[in-house]
């Protein structure tokens, strides 16, 4: 089924909060959304989080890009994996 909404979150040397980011998109009452997570080459356990935040949720998808090339870049390459009608950061 397609989502509604993408919401889109680059993720850089995230660990401390990246939990409770998730979690707060998860709780909501609206649930036609998709989470697109941007590892930008994280230095910490930021991907290997985000893919633990995932396991249990098919709404929410990680992509890890090989070198750190900026928000920009992270979230360019979220809308391009993005299949919502809508777009949100």
């Amino acid at each position: 089924m397609t989502p509604l909404v993408s919401i889109i979150t680059p993720v850089y040397n995230s660990e401390i909060s990246l939990k409770q980011t998730v979690e707060s998109v998860r709780f909501q009452n609206f649930k036609d959304w998709e989470l697109i997570l941007v590892d930008d080459n994280s230095q910490d356990n930021s991907y290997a989080l985000a893919h633990e935040l995932a396991e249990n949720d098919s709404r929410i998808k990680v992509i890890k890009l090989s070198e750190n090339s900026g928000a920009a870049v992270a979230r360019n390459t979220a809308i391009a994996a993005a299949q919502g009608r809508y777009i949100a950061f």
